[in-house]
C-alpha cells in the first residue's frame, strides 16, 4: 500500500471542528463589553489581541455567540453585543 503525506490533510479537513473552552467564551465577552462601551463595534483582531487568543479562537467563538444571539455581526465583519 502506498502513502502519501498530503492523505493526512484530508483527515484532517473532514474531523470535526475544535471545541470552544468556557473560559475563552468568558474572556471574548469581557472584552466584547469593555470595547463596546467605548465603540458601537468592534473589529475581530482587536478582540483577539485584547483577549490574548487566538485570531481563528475568537472567530469560532463569535460564530457560537452568534449562533445563541449573543452577538451580531455586521455588514463589515465587526462585532456588536446582541439584544
Amino acid at each position: 500500500m502506498l502513502f502519501r503525506e498530503e492523505d493526512l490533510g484530508l483527515r484532517k479537513a473532514l474531523s470535526p471542528p475544535g471545541r470552544v473552552r468556557q473560559a475563552d467564551v468568558e474572556k471574548v465577552v469581557e472584552a466584547l463589553e469593555q470595547t463596546a462601551a467605548t465603540a458601537d463595534a468592534v473589529d475581530v483582531q482587536k478582540l483577539a489581541e485584547e483577549t490574548e487568543r487566538g485570531r481563528r479562537k475568537v472567530v469560532s467563538t463569535l460564530a457560537l455567540l452568534a449562533a445563541a444571539g449573543g452577538v451580531e455581526v455586521t455588514a463589515t465583519g465587526q462585532v456588536k453585543p446582541g439584544d
